[in-house]
């Protein structure tokens, strides 16, 4: 596979963890100015539900893949796309 079909793949990863993490900044955003008291316990364990799905995706055997291969060799990636998986790669290093 070529490195803009990998980045593909990586942007689809990331695209569904934007999606996850713009949730998570909702739920934070109720639960701080106008949930319920009654349901701050259950946005509490939505937001770890969805936490634990980013979690999952960004510790994916598939994302480790993609952004160690694209790291490893960027042929074929503009400049603008080889800083962006140096800072996801950097990113992930110092988590894992």
């Amino acid at each position: 596979m070529d490195n803009l079909k990998k980045l593909k793949q990586l942007h689809k990863i990331l695209e569904e963890v934007e999606a996850y993490s713009r949730c998570l900044g909702k739920v934070s955003f109720d639960m701080e100015c106008c949930a319920p008291e009654e349901g701050i316990e259950q946005a509490g364990k939505d937001m770890a539900l969805v936490g634990q799905q980013i979690f999952k995706l960004t510790h994916s055997k598939k994302y480790e893949r993609l952004i160690s291969e694209l790291h490893e060799n960027s042929e074929g990636l503009s400049p603008l796309q080889k800083k962006a998986v140096e800072h996801l790669y950097d990113d992930y290093s110092k988590v894992k």
